[in-house]
Parts: C-alpha cells; sequence; structure tokens
C-alpha cells in the first residue's frame, strides 16, 4: 500500500509521491470508462444508436472535441469524420433546433484493429528485463510458475491425507490439467505444465525425506494449516504447508517448487534458507502461543531433494 499526504494549498512544495498516485487514480478511471463503453455497446444485438451534444467553438465555428474523460472523448478519434454537423444559429426563441447533428452509418471496415492472439498477454515495452542468473525457478515472477506450484502443494496435500502416495492414475492426471486451467495456464502450455506437476510429484514420492514429509502418520498431521495471531504488534496470517509432531518435536516445513541444475545446491540451499528464514520463524511464533514444544523448521525442495532445516529459538 502506498499514501502520500494531500498537498498543502498554497505550498510550492513537490508532491511527488501524490501526483503519482493521481496518475494511477486517473489512469483506473480511463480503464474504467473504457470498459463501460465497451459493455454497454456491445449490449446491442442488431442496431447501436449512439446519441450526444456537442459544443460550438466560438472562434472556429467549428464543434469542440469532446473531453478525451468522457464517452464521448474515447469514441472521437473513430467517429469524428462521421459525424455531420450544421450550426444554424444561436438564437434560442424560435422553435427550430439550432443545430443539426448526426452520426452517419459507421463503416466497421474502416475501423483499424489490432491482432493480439498471438500474445499470451500484452505487457509495456519499457519493462526492465533482469538478467540471466544460474539459479531456474521455474522463472520466478512467472504466473506459470505461481499455477505449477499452486497444483504442485495441492496435490502434495491430496497424497498425504489420503496416505496413497502415488500419481499413475489417469483420473489423476485429467484432474491435475483441470486444475491448472483453473489457476490460469493458458491451453498451449498445459502438456508443459502438468509434466512439471507430475515431475515434482514423482520425484517427492521417490525420496525418503519427501515420504517422511507426506506421511499422515505423525502426531497431530496437518497439511495446509491455517494460522493467525499477533507477532510483533502486527496481526498476521498465514497457512503452513505441513507441520506434525515426531518424536516430541514440533515440525513446520514449507515446500518449494524450484529447480536448481548447477553443481553449487549447497551454496543455493544456504541462500535459500536466508531468503525465507524470517517467514518460518513467524509461523514458529505463531505456533509457540498454542504449545510448548520444541520447534523444528524446514525448507523441502523435492525436485532434487534439497534440505535445510534448523531449530526455532524464542530468544
Amino acid at each position: 500500500m502506498m499514501v502520500a499526504p494531500i498537498k498543502e494549498v498554497g505550498s510550492d512544495e513537490d508532491g511527488a509521491i501524490a501526483n503519482y498516485l493521481n496518475r494511477v487514480e486517473q489512469d483506473k478511471a480511463a480503464h474504467e470508462s473504457q470498459r463501460l463503453l465497451y459493455v454497454a455497446a456491445t449490449r446491442a444485438k442488431k442496431q447501436l444508436h449512439l446519441s450526444f451534444c456537442l459544443k460550438l467553438n466560438e472562434k472556429t465555428q467549428e464543434a469542440k472535441t469532446p473531453p478525451s474523460n468522457t464517452l464521448l472523448g474515447l469514441l472521437w478519434p473513430t467517429i469524428k469524420d462521421e459525424v455531420f454537423i450544421e450550426f444554424k444559429s444561436d438564437k434560442t426563441d424560435d422553435k427550430e433546433p439550432i443545430t443539426n447533428c448526426y452520426l452517419k452509418k459507421l463503416n466497421i471496415k474502416k475501423i483499424d484493429t489490432v491482432d493480439y492472439s498471438a500474445l499470451d498477454y500484452r505487457h509495456q515495452l519499457n519493462s526492465f528485463i533482469r538478467p540471466q542468473s544460474n539459479i531456474i525457478e521455474f522463472d520466478w515472477a512467472s504466473d506459470l510458475a505461481a499455477s505449477v506450484g499452486t497444483v504442485c502443494h495441492h496435490w502434495m496435500q491430496i497424497m498425504g491425507e489420503r496416505g496413497e502416495l502415488t500419481i499413475d492414475d489417469e483420473a489423476n492426471l485429467k484432474a491435475i490439467r483441470y486444475q491448472l486451467l483453473e489457476v490460469g495456464v493458458l491451453p498451449q502450455h498445459i502438456e508443459k505444465a502438468t509434466e512439471r506437476v507430475i515431475r515434482v510429484l514423482e520425484l517427492c514420492l521417490k525420496d525418503k525425506r519427501g515420504q517422511w514429509v507426506l506421511n499422515n502418520r505423525h502426531e497431530d498431521s496437518q497439511f495446509e494449516l491455517p494460522l493467525s495471531g499477533v507477532v510483533d504488534k502486527a496481526v498476521i496470517h498465514c497457512r503452513l504447508d505441513r507441520t506434525f509432531v515426531d518424536d516430541g518435536i514440533r515440525w513446520i516445513i514449507d515446500y518449494k517448487t524450484s529447480r536448481h541444475d548447477d553443481d553449487d545446491k549447497e551454496q543455493f540451499l544456504d541462500a535459500e534458507m536466508t531468503r525465507y528464514k524470517s517467514q518460518l520463524e513467524r509461523y514458529a511464533k505463531l505456533m509457540r502461543g498454542l504449545e510448548s514444544r520444541p520447534i523444528m523448521l524446514g525448507l523441502y525442495y523435492p525436485e532434487f531433494a534439497g534440505w535445510r532445516s534448523w531449530e526455532y529459538s524464542d530468544a
């Protein structure tokens, strides 16, 4: 969230943040007007009649261009050449209309269109491209990566809770494809994403640590456990991928559907532990409010059997 103070009347101070937020709100309003116009215009089944008023430019005696923040202003670049305008008089004491203005039938073929069907999404051309690194994480900011991770987490929960540590089933494969579509994976990427999910799950099931993590016979075994509470005077809400008690110790484990193809896996795991340590320790603080057992925290990477764990300390 970003907030900024309202600029004081008469102040010369440059309110850069406030100006930025104003531009954001203006853009949002413009997009909402475009959406409203599109929805209204596309409801016509056979004919669409547009009615509007124009003002006269007293100097040029021509119609003024409609303000760009109006629905007519959005249409004007397309329809202006098709509008016939005749200003008869500025007198209002007679019964005749002072202006004749009508819109000729639009020739749809004249309207320029751009085919975006080959694009997955539209993006700004001035995007910053981060240099390629040797760490592969499904392309961190990618929607496909997030979708694959979501489905992997869901099926690790399903397999664990059912106690069925297998994925070799046509019905399961079909369900995975449907779930990937539901979370936004495009049809052209479904096969690739499905293969990715299956690979992660199969590697997890073959790994002894993966079997231990998913074993639902542990004491107080929980998958995707939601927790809420106050940590450092702030209310937080979280969801634990996996938690259970083994040999008197509470384990809190986060799955990561990342992969790492280089030889320096230990260095990568050390960096990941640094990256996620504070997040898992917030989970531990919430759990500490529920029980007094010793707590161990873990990061598990089924793709390459990666593992990091450490003891949580209240100090």
